[in-house]
């Protein structure tokens, strides 16, 4: 499937409200940035063929928000280190024109199987390998990746 296709279908995601309901916090309003006009140059996306979808859509969504009228990318990709160890990396920093804001965007974008076997409804949505679900992706978010933009540890870009 060719770069175009993949942006392109990017670009008609939506965002799954469950997760923001399990957040309780407001998830990023991605349609503004899909509408047009938007950009549809994929040459100016470098994405190597073995790219995993997370990083290919990470691509995309810099794309888009480098393009956008409504945002500046301040920073992305920024690894937090404690005593020289990774402890993990904040996705994307970004100023919202509009409201003169900075947001702090951590991006997942993730295929989920429902199981109809699994007892409690919410741990039905799993990963491919089982080995992941929504709901452990979302207590991840809320304790260790939201807190990462709290803490004292070294951040490097």
């Amino acid at each position: 499937m060719s770069l175009e296709y993949q942006y392109l279908g990017f670009l008609q995601s939506t965002s799954l409200k469950l997760v923001e309901s399990l957040l309780k916090i407001p998830l990023f309003n991605f349609e503004e940035l899909s509408k047009p006009p938007f950009e549809i140059n994929t040459a100016k996306i470098d994405i190597h063929d073995n790219e995993v979808l997370g990083k290919r859509i990470e691509h995309f969504f810099e794309h888009c928000i480098v393009n956008s009228k409504r945002y500046d990318l301040i920073s992305n990709n920024i690894q937090v280190f404690k005593d020289k160890v990774t402890i993990g990396e904040l996705d994307f920093i970004v100023k919202d024109l509009f409201k003169d804001k900075i947001i702090h965007i951590e991006l997942i974008y993730k295929f989920y199987l429902y199981d109809p076997e699994i007892s409690m409804e919410l741990d039905r949505w799993i990963g491919p390998n089982r080995n992941d679900s929504l709901l452990r992706k979302v207590e991840k978010l809320k304790n260790h990746q939201f807190p990462l933009l709290y803490r004292k540890e070294e951040a490097v870009n």
